[in-house]
């Protein structure tokens, strides 16, 4: 009796464009998008890089405002800020459903990244310095993962510190739940 031989899961892809207001330092873009396509791979996601732009005449949002700057109020929950809200007008050229990554020198609160955004401009911002793997969980965060599990666990990329990783470590991973819950994200093709 021949054996059933289980249905491969479709490919899916991201476009993922950069808008930057300060150089990166430290991981290049090409290492950071071959560090995202390294975790996404394994949810079957092809990460495609989309255009790449510099902008300019946007110094007042190079240290980002991300919220959180009242006792108990965390930064990037909640409310979208002034600063995201004017930083996410600068999407010239992006197709409606591609994410854009910018890169900027600071955020309040020392924090590397942050997916808080307007609901029908899909991005995220990072800092200059951030480690590896932030835009990859950055961009978890914009395909629908929420929060962080209460456990610690170094392995996975939507933890806390998960983005403290390194190009010598080995690629974070996403549970099960988070590569469904990506994959039924609206912004995948």
């Amino acid at each position: 009796m021949p054996t059933q031989q289980a249905t491969p899961t479709p490919r899916k892809s991201l476009t993922v464009h950069i808008k930057i207001l300060t150089q990166p330092h430290g991981p290049t873009l090409l290492q950071r998008f071959g560090a995202m396509s390294k975790v996404y791979d394994t949810a079957g996601i092809d990460v495609l890089q989309g255009t790449i732009e510099t902008l300019q005449h946007v110094a007042a949002l190079n240290d980002l405002d991300i919220g959180g700057h009242g006792i108990g109020e965390p930064a990037c929950e909640g409310e979208i800020t002034f600063e995201q809200e004017r930083l996410a007008e600068h999407r010239d050229n992006i197709p409606d459903g591609d994410i854009v990554v910018y890169i900027c020198r600071s955020m309040t609160n020392a924090n590397v990244g942050c997916a808080n955004h307007p609901e029908d401009k899909p991005m995220a911002a990072i800092t200059a310095t951030s480690p590896l793997y932030t835009m990859a969980h950055e961009v978890a965060h914009v395909l629908g993962i929420n929060g962080h599990p209460k456990k610690l666990d170094k392995t996975r990329l939507m933890n806390s510190v998960a983005t403290a990783f390194t190009e010598n470590d080995l690629p974070p991973i996403l549970t099960k739940s988070e590569i469904k819950k990506i994959r039924s994200s609206p912004l995948l093709k």
